[in-house]
């Protein structure tokens, strides 16, 4: 039997059913636990980034929110070069990326809407 297998059927056991997808939200951020990184988008900090993308590009993924590099560089420049956090505003997010869009919603001075025609979060 591998460890993984042994890990999964110990986590079976002792966490109970309600528990198991906080437990797996969870895991990223035990697993990959460091200070060399912070991600800007889910706030974690981790060992590294992983690697992601088509050409598996090292340090392109957060293990936290699987967010890349282009999200990142998104949130930071949101934040740090526009009124989006201070001032009441209406965005409109076209082909929203699932960790902005849940960045965005959390802010109380907006007024979010995003649209997509082929994602099911628009």
């Amino acid at each position: 039997m591998s460890a993984g297998t042994l890990l999964r059927t110990a986590a079976r056991t002792l966490i109970p059913h309600r528990y198991r997808r906080a437990a797996r939200d969870l895991y990223p951020y035990v697993r990959y636990a460091g200070l060399a990184v912070r991600c800007p988008c889910c706030g974690g900090r981790f060992r590294s980034f992983l690697p992601g993308g088509r050409n598996n590009r090292p340090n392109a993924e957060c293990p936290g929110c699987g967010c890349l590099e282009r999200h990142r560089l998104l949130w930071l420049y949101l934040i740090n070069r526009t009124s989006l956090s201070s001032s009441p505003l209406r965005v409109l997010h076209l082909a929203p990326e699932r960790v902005i869009r849940r960045r965005l919603l959390a802010l109380p001075n907006l007024i979010y809407v995003s649209a997509d025609l082929d994602s099911p979060l628009g």
